[in-house]
């Protein structure tokens, strides 16, 4: 939907939909019945149910509008580094649970079989170009992981989908006054921003970059 309201009205005239909820960033709109359960702290999601009035929106001022930016940043960042955190607490302890046994035997099967597992390793080693090594500059993106821009479009620049971050960064190059974007996987959604932008981290699922970034290689195997 485009806004709020639209999947607020798409609620309404939806037989059994207790509750709605709508994702700013990407415009999703779920629907669903008096069975679902709400879950606090969901970054850029607002959710609501059918008797709600409808939403008016009131513009703001630059200066309000950063400010409200930079705060929902700073909680959707939090979130996140939350979330990771908990997530990976939860990696070590199941990496704990390898039994001293299971190192072991590993240890002695790899003391064991030295020389088969050296020449395996020789022989399946991907072969370097000539003009690879001696290179002095190895090839990189400037790309960043897990990082996304806010505010997350600028102004008159509203969320496009595109196939791949290629494109988005072609988007973005494309653009006059961009100098982030930002490039969700999961449904596509490139955004373009300003210098104004800050970065949040640990947003999963995001990718971003500037318009100076070096083309992606995407290789399959």
């Amino acid at each position: 939907e485009k806004d709020i309201n639209g999947c607020l009205k798409r609620c309404k005239k939806t037989k059994g939909c207790a509750h709605f909820t709508f994702f700013h960033a990407g415009g999703s709109c779920h629907v669903t019945d008096d069975k679902a359960r709400a879950t606090p702290k969901s970054a850029g999601a607002y959710a609501g149910t059918p008797e709600c009035e409808h939403v008016v929106f009131t513009k703001m001022t630059p200066a309000e509008h950063a400010a409200k930016s930079s705060e929902l940043a700073h909680a959707y960042a939090r979130q996140s580094h939350e979330t990771a955190t908990a997530y990976n607490e939860g990696n070590v302890k199941r990496t704990h649970n390898y039994t001293q046994e299971n190192l072991d035997k590993a240890k002695a099967f790899a003391g064991a079989h030295v020389p088969e597992l050296k020449a395996l390793a020789e022989a399946t080693a991907p072969k370097v170009p000539a003009s690879r090594e001696k290179s002095e500059e190895p090839l990189a993106s400037c790309i960043e992981d897990e990082v996304a821009y806010h505010p997350l479009d600028m102004l008159g620049q509203p969320v496009t989908y595109e196939k791949d971050i290629h494109a988005c960064m072609s988007r973005c190059k494309e653009t006059e006054g961009c100098v982030h974007f930002t490039y969700f996987r999961g449904h596509g959604g490139c955004h373009v921003t300003d210098d104004k932008a800050v970065a949040a981290r640990h947003s999963a699922g995001a990718e971003a970059g500037n318009p100076e970034c070096d083309a992606i290689v995407f290789m399959q195997q």
